[in-house]
């Protein structure tokens, strides 16, 4: 029996051009949809200021003073992601994502999920050794022993109704795609190329039937899987150094995607098998969740 009951994920406001808001905020629809109560907690947010220690104080005034300015707190409107209120933290389990550093809600229980490699974003991070770690694969999970370690959160949202095969005439056009690769030493100069960054969904699946090949520069993108669903060979630009056993570890996640141009074979003859895995993407969504309750659950109640 699940003794967790309550969870509350610290979530930026929903955008669909994200990873990592899609994401979190499908991971608060999915512990509802299991019969447990989960809330978003909105990222910058800070606690009553009666809860706040004195150092905390100016900043929280600052943020209330923003409303002026900021833009609204959005949710996806087809999931089921309710605000919390301060009043339930205490009995909440907390989701921080990686680049929280701290516990900003006081939480007596939280953990962290890795949706990318601690630090990649922030440049640095700090954490507790007794913290319950996550990560979104396990290629994330870079700080080895510093951590206690969860194991693999995976939930994805894979945009199928927008993201379909609609051309199967041959194709000669070519594309790239930065995103979080804008950092890489090794990214060439792209100017009179063809780069897809900062589209719509529906701009994406409409270039990615047109493209033989789309060149990612960022390692761990979901539109490298959206463009192989759309018949477009996603080459990812390999990382000197990196191996692709490295790069992800899990052979089943590397399904459709080209490690480098040696490895479009690989991609195309996989590409069917990737198909069949987003198929039944809600079933293992719901799996990695269960999953990850069984873990919390453990954890908390020794």
């Amino acid at each position: 029996m699940r003794k967790t009951k309550q969870f509350i994920i610290y979530a930026p406001r929903y955008n669909n051009a994200s990873g990592g808001a899609i994401v979190l905020h499908k991971l608060c629809d999915t512990l509802n949809k299991q019969g447990l109560r989960s809330k978003l907690w909105p990222f910058g947010k800070p606690l009553p200021l009666s809860r706040l220690p004195l150092t905390s104080v100016p900043s929280a005034i600052a943020y209330l003073g923003s409303r002026i300015y900021r833009a609204r707190y959005c949710t996806n409107e087809f999931y089921d992601t309710p605000i919390a209120t301060a009043s339930e933290i205490e009995n909440s389990v907390i989701v921080y994502p990686e680049i929280i550093n701290g516990n900003p809600l006081r939480a007596k229980r939280y953990v962290r999920w890795f949706l990318h490699k601690p630090g990649f974003h922030e440049g640095s991070f700090k954490y507790n050794k007794e913290d319950l770690c996550f990560s979104y694969q396990d290629a994330f999970n870079s700080i080895g022993d510093e951590i206690i370690y969860g194991g693999t959160l995976h939930v994805s949202e894979a945009f199928l109704d927008i993201y379909k095969l609609k051309n199967i005439e041959e194709r000669t056009k070519i594309c790239h795609m930065i995103r979080k690769g804008s950092t890489r030493s090794d990214l060439p100069d792209l100017r009179h190329e063809w780069v897809v960054d900062n589209r719509t969904h529906q701009e994406l699946s409409a270039i990615f039937n047109e493209c033989k090949i789309c060149y990612f520069y960022d390692l761990y993108t979901a539109y490298a899987t959206y463009a192989a669903v759309c018949g477009c060979i996603p080459v990812i630009v390999p990382v000197a150094g990196l191996t692709k056993e490295k790069w992800i570890p899990e052979c089943n996640k590397r399904l459709g995607l080209a490690y480098g141009v040696e490895d479009i074979p690989h991609a195309i003859a996989t590409r069917g098998l990737m198909l069949e895995n987003l198929d039944v993407i809600a079933q293992k969504n719901n799996d990695s969740v269960e999953r990850f309750v069984s873990v919390v659950d453990a954890y908390f109640n020794k």
